[in-house]
């Protein structure tokens, strides 16, 4: 039987964390759509209009073939925290109940002309352990490398 709780290395009690491996074979079949817009007009005597926007919205269907788990292995740790070994026990993860099938949609944002930022969304279904499997993510970022070169041309002569 598994404790719910077992002692650390001072000797205190604390909750007994399992985890396990989970390997996953998946292909993705999916598209995306990118519309870029990449306008910079200056005016003599007036602000600059740019607009400038790379977006990128896409959406996949996931499918694994192959989902393996490894069983959970546990070795009793005694009052002074330490594993013992010779009590060590092998749970089997059978009962678990696998989710082939799995999704993810998102979109990509960049800006380039003025400061250079990008923002980005996704959620998703990931194949594995079934219930265990939503995940969302948000992101912006900066470039580390960029530059805001000047390609100005001019169109008439002044």
């Amino acid at each position: 039987m598994m404790p719910a709780e077992e002692f650390n290395e001072l000797g205190q009690l604390e909750p007994v964390d399992l985890f396990t491996n989970v390997y996953a074979k998946s292909v993705y079949l999916g598209g995306s759509m990118a519309w870029i817009r990449n306008i910079a007009v200056n005016f003599d005597k007036f602000e600059e209009g740019v607009d400038d926007l790379m977006f990128t919205a896409y959406a996949d269907i996931i499918y694994a073939p192959s989902i393996v788990v490894d069983d959970i292995v546990y070795s009793q740790k005694d009052n002074l925290g330490k594993r013992d070994v010779s009590t060590t026990a092998t749970y089997s993860v059978s009962p678990l109940r696998i989710q082939n099938f799995g999704f993810r949609i998102g979109m990509d944002g960049r800006f380039n002309r003025t400061l250079g930022w990008a923002y980005g969304a996704e959620i998703g279904y990931r194949p594995g352990i079934e219930g265990r499997m939503f995940y969302a993510m948000l992101k912006v970022s900066f470039p580390v490398y960029g530059t805001n070169l000047d390609y100005s041309v001019e169109a008439f002569g002044k």
